[in-house]
């Protein structure tokens, strides 16, 4: 706590150096110089650290906004993604679908040709070393 307050201490010192020559001390009983709000020095040091969180909180309030842009673009990007992914999962699973399906003649036929084929290459090599 106490490393906070000193730190906006500081914070105020270096705040109220800065916009000291719009400063004008009075006295009691003179006129002011301009027109304008008198305030007391404490509550002069309020307004600044108001006028201090106010600034923070814009700031903090532009670093969400850009957080937030920048999670929607990466939201958007694995939103495409899945869509991807999907789409090829669909594609492939498609895929197995009609070559799990293909015709069983045609594959009992392709059986039947290499069996045969087969044969026929043992049978000639066995002619050919007699």
């Amino acid at each position: 706590m106490r490393k906070i307050l000193t730190g906006l201490l500081i914070i105020l010192t270096i705040v109220s150096q800065s916009r000291a020559e719009n400063a004008y001390p009075l006295r009691k009983g003179e006129p002011a110089p301009v027109d304008g709000i008198l305030l007391t020095p404490e509550e002069a040091n309020r307004v600044r650290v108001r006028d201090i969180e106010l600034d923070y909180k814009k700031k903090e309030n532009e670093l969400l906004i850009e957080v937030n842009k920048k999670v929607k673009e990466q939201v958007n990007i694995m939103e495409q993604r899945v869509d991807f992914y999907q789409d090829k999962n669909i594609d492939l699973a498609n895929r197995v679908e009609t070559l799990s399906s293909d015709n069983f003649w045609q594959n009992t036929i392709w059986f039947i040709v290499g069996v045969g084929a087969t044969i026929g290459v043992g049978y000639a090599a066995s002619r050919t070393w007699r």
